[in-house]
C-alpha cells in the first residue's frame, strides 16, 4: 500500500517502497557511501497496471550518500541536498497512466505537493538543489526542473525524456546529454550552460549567459518544428554542430558554428565575432557580426545578407543573392591595402563569394543607421560566379573607384546607387580608376577589350570621370562654368599619364543623376573625344548609352552604333545608339555633350576659334509609350531595374548624311556646318 510520512531522521540509509510514496523530510546522517543513501521506489498495484498512482512526492531530502527516487507514477522532489564528494541523484519516473494516456514526468524543485488528475504538473515554485554531485533524470513523459535563486549549479549527469525536458536554473548548467525522444527541450540558466549534446523530437530552446553545446539536434515535432532558439545573454554561443528540419537563431557575444545542416533559415546575431564552418542552409542566411565575421563555407538556397565589422571567407559562401553590408557604415571592396576604418572585402573574399543572380554591397547597414563612404578598389569579377554586382551608399555619402574594374570574362553587369529607393543613392560617384578595360588605338580602334556588360551609375548628385586632379578642378566648380573642350576650368585637359585613358568600357552605360555628369577628355587632339568605349548589342533596343536628365552632361569617347559600326568624334552626338530621358520641362538640354558636341542642337562648341554644328535629322523625342515596350524587350536587365525613358535617339541613316563644308568669315574666324540632305535639313 502506500507510504506516508511528514518527517524521517535516520543515521542509515533509508529505502521507502509502496504503491506510492510521499515524504515531506527525509534527512539521512551519517557517513557517504551505502550508510549514507535514500531509496524510495511506488510501484504500481498490481504490476503493471499503469493506474497513475504509484507516485513518489517528497518535498525535501538531504543524504551523504546516493538519491534514487522512481516510480511507475510520477516522481517528484522539491529540495536536494547532496553535498558529499562524488554523490549522485536519481529521479527516474517510467510509467504510464492507462486512464489519461500520459506518461509519467520528473519534477525537481517543484512543490510542495505533486499533481492531481485535474492540474497539469506541481506547483511551480521554490526548491533548491545543494551540491555538486552528479544528477541523472529520466522519464517516459516530461523532465521538468524550477529551481530557486539560491541553488547550486548542476555540473554534471544526463537528462532523458520521452517527451519534453523543461529545466530552469539560477546557476550553471553543465550537463553531458540531454534528450527528449518525443518533444521539445528548453533550457534555461542564470549562468553558463555547457552540454555535450541536446537532441530533441521537436524544437529546442537553450537561454543562459553562456552557451557550449558539442551537438544540436532538433526534430520535426511540436508547435514549433525544428526549430533551435539559442540566446547567450552576456558570453558566447558556441556548437559544435548544429542540425535542424526548421529555422536556427543564434544570439550572443560571439557566435560559432563549426558545422551544420539547416533546412530553414539561420540566423546569426553576434555583438562580437561569429564563425561559421561548414554550413548548409536550405533557407535565408542572415549573420550579424560587430567584430569579425569568419566563414568556412557556407552555402544558402536561399539569400545571403552578411552585416559585419570585417569579414573573411576562406572558401566559399554561396547563396543565389548574397548582400553584403558594413556595420560600421564605411567599406572597401577589392584592393591589396586594408582601409584605416570600415569593412573591407579583400581580393580572396571577393573571389569567394557565389550569387547567380546578383551580389549586393551596402557602406552601411539596411536595417540600422549606419551610413559611410563606399571605395570600390581593383577588382576581377568572375560572371561564372558573381554576374550582377551592385554597390549602394547612402544619401550624403560618396562612392569612388578608384581601382581596375575588369571583369574576367563578358557577361558581369555593374551598379552604383538604386533606380528604385532614393535612400541608397550616393551624392557623388566618382570614379578616377576604370571599369572594364581597352586600349585605344585610333578614334575607332580598340584592343585588349575586356568589356562589363552593363553599367548603371545612379547619383543624388554628382557623376564625375576622371583623373583625381582633374575631379579636384570640376567639383566644386559651378556646372554652368564648366566646358570641357574649352579647358574651362583651366588645366581639365589631360596631361602626362592621363593621355589616351579609357576610364569605362562597357556594352552599355546608364547615367542617372541630379547634378553634372562630366568626364575628362583623354584626349589630347582637338575636335576628338576619348575616355569611353560602348560597345552596344547588349540587348534588343541597341542602346549603347542611355541618360536620365542632370543639370549637365559632357562625356568623350566612341561607341558602337545599331549598325555595329564604332562612330567617334561628332558622328557619336547625332545619335546612333544613344537614349536620353527629358526633364520634367519635357526639353532636352543643350548642356546635354559628347564629344562636345550638343544632343538635339546643331551646335559643337569644341574650342573657342572652332565651331562645328550639325544638324542630326529625326532626333525628336519620342512619347513614353512608344518606347516603353522597346525597354522591355531587354533580355537581361542589370542589378538595378531600368527606367523608362521619355525620348529615344535613333540611328541616322547613311543617306541622311551628306558634308557639305561651308567656310565663311577670315581669320581665325571660321564656321564648319554640316549639314543633313532630306526632311528636317538644317537651313
Amino acid at each position: 500500500g502506500p507510504v506516508s510520512a511528514t518527517t524521517i531522521t535516520a543515521g542509515g540509509p533509508v529505502s521507502l517502497t509502496g504503491s506510492s510514496v510521499t515524504a515531506g523530510t527525509i534527512t539521512v546522517a551519517g557517513a557517504s557511501g551505502a550508510a549514507g543513501t535514500i531509496t524510495a521506489t511506488g510501484l504500481d498495484t498490481p504490476t503493471g497496471s499503469n493506474s497513475g498512482a504509484a507516485n513518489v512526492d517528497i518535498g525535501s531530502a538531504t543524504a551523504p550518500g546516493a538519491i534514487a527516487l522512481s516510480g511507475d507514477g510520477y516522481v517528484s522532489l522539491t529540495n536536494v541536498d547532496f553535498t558529499g564528494t562524488g554523490q549522485t541523484l536519481s529521479l527516474n519516473a517510467t510509467g504510464h497512466n492507462s486512464s489519461t494516456g500520459a506518461y509519467q514526468p520528473v519534477y525537481l524543485g517543484y512543490g510542495p505537493g505533486g499533481p492531481s488528475a485535474s492540474s497539469t504538473g506541481p506547483t511551480p515554485g521554490v526548491g533548491q538543489v545543494l551540491g555538486t554531485g552528479t544528477i541523472n533524470l529520466s522519464s517516459s513523459g516530461d523532465v521538468d526542473v524550477n529551481l530557486a535563486s539560491g541553488s547550486a549549479s548542476l555540473t554534471s549527469g544526463t537528462v532523458t525524456a520521452g517527451q519534453n525536458v523543461n529545466l530552469t536554473s539560477h546557476g550553471t548548467l553543465a550537463l553531458g546529454q540531454v534528450t527528449a525522444t518525443g518533444g521539445a527541450i528548453s533550457l534555461s540558466a542564470g549562468g553558463p550552460i555547457s552540454l555535450t549534446s541536446a537532441t530533441a523530437g521537436g524544437a529546442i530552446t537553450l537561454g543562459g549567459s553562456s552557451l557550449s553545446v558539442g551537438g544540436v539536434t532538433a526534430g520535426g515535432r511540436g508547435a514549433t518544428p525544428g526549430t533551435i532558439t539559442a540566446v547567450a545573454s552576456t558570453g558566447a554561443a558556441n556548437f559544435n554542430a548544429i542540425s535542424a528540419p526548421g529555422s536556427v537563431s543564434i544570439t550572443g557575444a560571439g557566435v560559432s558554428a563549426q558545422s551544420g545542416q539547416v533546412t530553414g533559415d539561420l540566423k546569426i546575431a553576434s555583438s562580437s565575432d561569429a564563425t561559421l564552418g561548414v554550413v548548409v542552409i536550405g533557407g535565408n542566411l542572415t549573420l550579424s557580426s560587430a567584430g569579425l565575421a569568419s566563414i568556412n563555407n557556407v552555402t544558402a538556397s536561399g539569400a545571403g545578407e552578411i552585416i559585419a565589422g570585417s569579414l573573411s571567407v576562406s572558401k566559399a559562401l554561396s547563396a543565389p543573392t548574397l548582400t553584403i553590408e558594413s556595420a560600421s557604415g564605411a567599406l572597401t571592396v577589392g584592393g591589396t591595402s586594408a582601409p584605416s576604418s570600415g569593412l573591407w572585402v579583400d581580393p580572396t573574399t571577393f573571389g569567394n563569394l557565389h550569387a547567380g543572380n546578383a551580389l549586393n554591397f551596402y557602406a552601411g547597414s539596411t536595417v540600422g543607421g549606419a551610413r559611410g563612404n563606399l571605395v570600390i578598389a581593383d577588382l576581377s569579377p568572375d560572371p561564372s560566379a558573381t554576374p550582377n554586382l551592385a554597390f549602394y551608399a547612402g544619401s550624403g555619402q560618396t562612392v569612388s573607384v578608384t581601382g581596375a574594374v575588369v571583369p574576367k570574362a563578358s557577361g558581369v553587369n555593374f551598379s552604383i546607387g538604386s533606380l528604385t529607393d532614393s535612400a541608397w543613392d550616393p551624392t557623388s560617384i566618382l570614379i578616377s580608376g576604370a571599369l572594364g578595360a581597352s586600349t585605344q588605338v585610333t578614334s575607332t580602334t580598340f584592343t585588349g577589350v575586356q568589356a562589363l556588360r552593363q553599367v548603371t551609375l545612379v547619383s543624388a548628385g554628382d557623376i564625375l570621370i576622371g583623373s583625381p586632379r582633374f575631379i579636384s578642378l570640376v567639383q566644386a566648380t559651378p556646372a554652368a562654368d564648366i566646358n570641357i573642350g574649352n579647358n574651362q576650368p583651366n588645366g581639365v585637359a589631360a596631361t602626362g599619364s592621363e593621355i589616351g585613358k579609357i576610364y569605362v568600357t562597357a556594352g552599355e552605360l546608364t547615367l542617372n543623376a541630379t547634378g553634372k555628369v562630366i568626364q575628362q577628355n583623354s584626349s589630347p587632339v582637338a575636335l576628338t573625344g576619348s575616355g569611353l568605349y560602348l560597345l552596344n548589342g547588349v540587348n534588343s533596343t541597341n542602346t549603347a548609352l542611355s541618360i536620365d536628365p542632370p543639370i549637365t552632361v559632357q562625356l568623350f569617347g566612341a561607341i558602337v552604333n545599331a549598325s555595329g559600326v564604332t562612330v567617334a568624334n561628332i558622328q557619336v552626338s547625332q545619335g546612333s545608339g544613344v537614349q536620353l530621358y527629358t526633364p520634367v520641362s519635357g526639353q532636352i538640354p543643350t548642356t546635354y555633350e559628347f564629344n562636345g558636341c550638343a544632343f538635339f542642337s546643331n551646335t559643337c562648341g569644341v574650342t573657342s576659334q572652332v565651331e562645328v554644328t550639325a544638324v542630326a535629322q529625326g532626333l525628336q523625342p519620342q512619347q513614353p509609350q512608344q518606347v516603353a515596350a522597346a525597354s522591355d524587350a531587354t533580355s537581361s536587365q542589370p542589378p538595378s531595374a531600368r527606367p523608362v525613358p521619355v525620348a529615344i535617339a535613333p540611328a541616322p541613316t547613311a543617306s541622311d548624311i551628306e558634308v557639305d563644308p561651308l567656310v565663311t568669315g577670315g581669320g581665325n574666324d571660321e564656321i564648319w556646318r554640316k549639314r543633313r540632305s532630306g526632311k528636317g535639313k538644317a537651313q
